[in-house]
């Protein structure tokens, strides 16, 4: 009888022993998530970060250059206006300045 109680009292300190370790381990597993949760944080900040900051650089430039092209065909469009005109105009003007120049 006495073994069986040394064998459950050995027991016993092995369930002991045991649940240390797993409390132990357990704290240790948690203190690692907790420290990668952290860095894991940190970098997806870094990197939303940085895709904020390029999805800016890219929509401005992408806006740059819609407006520059706008300028550019608003600019055309305005030198091909004003020579149709000129060219309808050119001899209204030759026909003033003769009558000026001949007295009538």
């Amino acid at each position: 009888m006495e073994e069986i109680m040394q064998a459950i009292a050995q027991a016993e300190e092995q369930a002991a022993v045991l649940r240390e370790e797993a409390r132990s381990r357990a704290a240790q597993i948690a203190a690692q998530a907790e420290a990668d949760g952290v860095a894991l944080k940190k970098s997806a900040a870094v990197k939303a970060k940085n895709l904020r900051e390029n999805g800016l650089r890219v929509a401005q430039e992408q806006a740059d250059a819609a407006y520059r092209a706008a300028l550019d065909k608003s600019a055309a469009d305005a030198r091909a206006y004003a020579d149709e005109y000129a060219g309808k105009i050119e001899p209204i003007v030759k026909e003033v300045v003769r009558r000026i120049c001949s007295g009538r």
